[in-house]
């Protein structure tokens, strides 16, 4: 079941979990589930930026909230995945002198977005150094929030792990493969959302962590993989 949605924060995961969950705690097999929100909480195109941002408190609160939901509704053997927030200064660092399709850098793409109050990450997408650093300060600080959840949540029927540089590390990865070329891997038009090639090695690595950090949550190979190969 994908629920996913663009602009999720954690506050709306919670208010939206009771809402769309299907899954059946008896009858279903155990889940792996991945919860990956990225940048949305620090993420918004206000004037005043930072005060629409998830504070620690809201973060602490809702990440609570949302396990314990988990927790009464997954099946025993289930387990969860929080992704951390990645440190969106990169989008800046890679794209600020290179050009944007429609034929202008992609720092005055950021500046016109801002201009017309569409930008969809008004803290990261700047010209502005010290609006990057502040944004990225809060992204730790929810990180820090994220962490110390998954640390002292407690339960008897599911796993629950942080991974906080998912993200990072993929970038880390791209850029010994591609050096200086990887800034062609966010997605040209925005500017700002990872391309196929970063979602495609997230997911190479993020398999080799669960692997390695939880192996039991892949479960037992389906028996009916041949039959499924042979049609």
């Amino acid at each position: 079941q994908n629920l996913g949605f663009n602009g999720a924060t954690m506050r709306k995961v919670r208010e939206n979990l009771p809402l769309q969950w299907t899954r059946n705690s008896i009858f279903d097999k155990p889940a792996l589930v991945l919860l990956a929100l990225i940048g949305n909480d620090v993420c918004n195109h206000d004037d005043d930026t930072l005060t629409h941002m998830t504070t620690r408190a809201e973060m602490t609160e809702n990440a609570t909230n949302v396990l314990d939901f988990l927790n009464e509704k997954l099946p025993p053997g289930s387990h969860v995945v929080i992704i951390g927030m990645p440190d969106g200064r990169i989008l800046y660092k890679l794209l600020s002198n290179h050009y944007h399709p429609l034929g202008v850098t992609y720092r005055r793409f950021y500046e016109y977005l801002n201009c017309l109050g569409v930008s969809p990450c008004k803290g990261y997408m700047t010209a502005n150094e010290t609006l990057r650093d502040l944004t990225y300060n809060r992204s730790e600080e929810l990180n820090e929030a994220l962490h110390d959840v998954v640390a002292k949540f407690r339960s008897k029927t599911i796993g629950v792990h942080f991974y906080e540089g998912l993200y990072n590390d993929t970038f880390n990865k791209l850029e010994a493969m591609y050096g200086e070329d990887r800034w062609k891997f966010v997605e040209p038009f925005d500017g700002m959302h990872p391309g196929q090639v970063v979602e495609a090695e997230s997911a190479s690595i993020l398999w080799d962590w669960i692997l390695n950090e939880m192996p039991d949550a892949i479960g037992a190979p389906n028996p009916y993989n041949e039959a499924i190969r042979g049609r």
